[in-house]
């Protein structure tokens, strides 16, 4: 068990000019709100550069709720829209919370015994539920395997990845709401190439049960076998195009997508892309350095990730570093960005640096505002209008990218 220590940072308002955001803003002012929220263990309050402060925000709901890994206590969590994150429950060993739906259920994975088989999960914020046995059983192959549960609607559709023995090849799935039903999302990508006996992952899913993900194919112009993204809906697979330019032995898998369905967010040969549902693909680039990595889109077509070690925002046919946003005395050195949802939330996590002067690594909740626009005629482009950025910190240790 575990409970709250809530440590508030004075508030910074600051005023912006809107140039940091292009020409298509008006000049106005921005306000900056920064709170720290540390998960503890029970017992007394610690300091914020703690190391018993290990929480990292992996997912996001369309309300703004935040799933989270609680590193110190092997148990996954999840912050609500109000200042406090909670401890949601452990499988036993390390435990692990990707995705959180707008009900507050998070779904992961973990280990019932350290070092043994991977489980998937779910939980309601009082008591988690091992899904292995229900999924394995659900689509016919013998538990020794190993499971993960990836993303879940609001409906409570759960998407993920299975396999019949530790470590062994894995088929990418859709299970149904009420756990009766799985679909086998690998098998249903044959009539598109797709390549049963691979490692086939199903990472995301919308409100309309429409899945993203990562699954091998038969590869393009004499290439034997390429890992591609896809995009899975009403029982077809489509699998994702290549980057113009990019090569087609490249390997590629899709992170995100949109609740709309249009946009579809990951990478291709360790370079962001966002995706049309149609698969035509459009390379991001990168903010310095040879990667980036793009973790969330919504439904404007605004993409979230990481590259060269900071978050960034792909927007207006560019991609900016989130850290451009902000003033030079907030604290705070935004790393990644790990998913972003119609009202324009970001959470993700970084570094901030206390008035004492001491660093710790922190997950936020970075708010753009409900106002955004789209610039015709190319859908991508895209005019962000932001009244109000709030910073909502919640104490970590550096998530493992």
């Amino acid at each position: 068990m575990s409970r709250s220590f809530v440590q508030f940072i004075p508030a910074i308002t600051l005023g912006i000019a809107a140039t940091l955001f292009g020409a298509s803003l008006p000049v106005q002012a921005q306000t900056f709100t920064i709170q720290s929220i540390t998960e503890i263990p029970v017992g007394p309050p610690v300091p914020p550069n703690s190391l018993r402060n290990n929480v990292e925000a992996l997912g996001l709901s369309n309300n703004g709720t935040a799933a989270l890994v609680l590193q110190g206590t092997n148990s996954a969590g999840r912050h609500l829209s109000g200042p406090q994150s909670t401890n949601v429950g452990t499988l036993g060993a390390a435990t692990r919370g990707l995705a959180v739906n707008d009900a507050g259920l998070v779904v992961g994975y973990g280990y019932p015994v350290a070092n043994g088989p991977i489980h998937a999960f779910v939980s309601n914020g009082t008591g988690l539920t091992d899904l292995h046995t229900t999924i394995t059983g659900l689509a016919g192959v013998a538990t020794g395997g190993e499971s993960y549960a990836n993303d879940i609607n609001t409906s409570g559709q759960i998407v993920g990845r299975y396999s019949s023995e530790t470590r062994g090849s894995e088929d990418a799935y859709v299970m149904n709401a009420g756990r009766t039903t799985l679909t086998n999302i690998t098998a249903a990508s044959v009539s598109a190439g797709g390549i049963r006996g691979g490692f086939n992952y199903a990472l995301a899913i919308n409100d309309a049960g429409q899945v993203v993900g990562q699954q091998d194919f038969l590869g393009e112009a004499g290439f034997g076998r390429v890992t591609r993204g896809f995009f899975y809906s009403n029982g077809t697979v489509t699998r994702l195009g290549v980057p113009t330019g990019a090569s087609s032995s490249d390997n590629a898998a899709a992170f995100a997508l949109s609740e709309n369905g249009n946009w579809i967010a990951g990478e291709h040969n360790g370079i962001a892309v966002r995706w049309q549902s149609n698969g035509t693909a459009l390379s991001l680039g990168v903010l310095g350095g040879l990667t980036s990595t793009a973790f969330g889109v919504n439904s404007l077509g605004l993409v979230v990730g990481n590259s060269f070690g900071s978050a960034f925002i792909y927007q207006d046919n560019q991609i900016m570093n989130l850290n451009s946003l902000l003033p030079a005395n907030s604290g705070w050195i935004l790393r990644t960005a790990t998913g972003i949802n119609d009202a324009n939330q970001i959470v993700g996590n970084g570094l901030f640096t206390n008035s004492q002067g001491v660093t710790f690594s922190s997950a936020y909740r970075l708010n753009l505002g409900s106002t955004a626009a789209s610039a015709a005629p190319e859908p991508g482009s895209l005019a962000l209008i932001a009244s109000v950025l709030g910073i909502v910190g919640l104490a970590t240790r550096r998530r493992r990218l």
